[in-house]
């Protein structure tokens, strides 16, 4: 995972739509995913193996994580990474229902 280390348990967001989740490291990369359920296989599991498993994220040369939170009264994470030249804020959630689509897009 490109110098990345095993993320400790207690450094981990997580976002979900009430039949699965993913885990988020304070990076914003996402090390963990089962689509559909939680019973379903991982098409991420870094969070298993950081060579084999596989995961999503940002590269952003001297980035450092700033902060996280869950926005007011949701399951929507926020992570904020600084640099020298500024901030990026990566905004992660799961929408909710039986009729949405696989893949949502977010404006912004």
């Amino acid at each position: 995972m490109d110098g990345r280390d095993f993320p400790a348990i207690r450094e981990l967001g997580l976002i979900g739509d009430r039949r699965t989740a993913a885990l988020v490291t304070q990076r914003g990369d996402i090390v963990w995913y089962c689509p559909g359920r939680f019973d379903y296989p991982s098409v991420l599991a870094a969070l298993l193996d950081l060579d084999k498993g596989g995961f999503w994220g940002i590269e952003l040369s001297a980035a450092t994580f700033s902060r996280r939170r869950y926005l007011e009264d949701s399951s929507i994470l926020e992570t904020t990474l600084a640099t020298p030249s500024g901030e990026l804020h990566i905004t992660d959630w799961m929408p909710m229902g039986d009729d949405l689509p696989q893949f949502v897009l977010y404006p912004g």
